[in-house]
């Protein structure tokens, strides 16, 4: 359903958004669909995201990546309720990742990759049961992996956190999302073995797990995963 050639980014051309695209094109006014998409990315925007964003209701998407953005993310964005992808990717962006975009219970694709975040991961992203793609590499947020990923089994196929300050081991919950394409880990402080429950990502084509400080044996159930393309 999604495409994705290995380590590129949440796009305004992913299937998630064009098929947003298609719909909205094909039951409402041209001048509407302008309410509906918000794509500013790819400029010199900069100074911080204006929190008056959460007035338009009917934004399906929303691409401001590739600019010079600062400042924190706004909370008020959680209110965007018929949001279907933020990307936010390649700014200047600090401060943590607010949990209240656990809110957007329609979102599919979060991008927040290659900024300046800190924190930790906030473990009610694991609310948000339609998520499909979940990018949160190249940023500063430190702590562990929450267990509560595990939740998002449903739909999740994208996961990618690498380059990061992630510590801990990797939870056993992480191997109950079996509809996992794509998990990123590398360049992190991670610990312990991999578990032999890795052997449960039958739709694993990528995985990366290097430069951590992962121990023990590698699992025989790890060669079981016949669809796996890089490792």
């Amino acid at each position: 359903m999604i495409r994705r050639p290995p380590r590129s980014t949440l796009s305004s051309s992913s299937a998630a958004s064009d098929v947003y695209k298609r719909q909205v094109v094909s039951t409402t006014k041209p001048c509407v669909v302008n309410l509906c998409f918000r794509e500013l990315k790819g400029n010199g925007f900069s100074g911080s995201i204006p929190s008056q964003l959460s007035s338009l209701a009917n934004l399906y998407s929303l691409f401001l990546d590739t600019n010079s953005l600062s400042g924190s993310i706004p909370p008020e964005l959680s209110s965007l309720g018929n949001l279907n992808v933020m990307s936010l990717h390649s700014n200047s962006l600090t401060g943590s990742i607010t949990n209240q975009l656990s809110r957007l219970g329609n979102i599919t694709g979060l991008d927040l990759h290659g900024n300046s975040l800190s924190g930790t991961v906030p473990s009610e992203l694991s609310s948000l049961s339609q998520l499909q793609e979940l990018y949160l590499q190249i940023n500063s947020i430190s702590g562990s992996i929450p267990s509560q990923l595990g939740n998002l089994a449903g739909q999740l196929q994208f996961l990618d956190l690498d380059t990061n300050s992630l510590s801990g081991s990797i939870p056993e919950a992480i191997y109950n999302l079996r509809r996992l394409k794509f998990l990123d880990l590398d360049t992190n402080s991670l610990g312990g073995s991999i578990s032999s429950e890795i052997g449960k990502l039958n739709d694993l084509d990528f995985l990366y797990l290097q430069h951590n400080c992962l121990s023990g044996s590698i699992p025989s159930p790890l060669w079981d995963l016949a669809l796996l393309q890089e490792l």
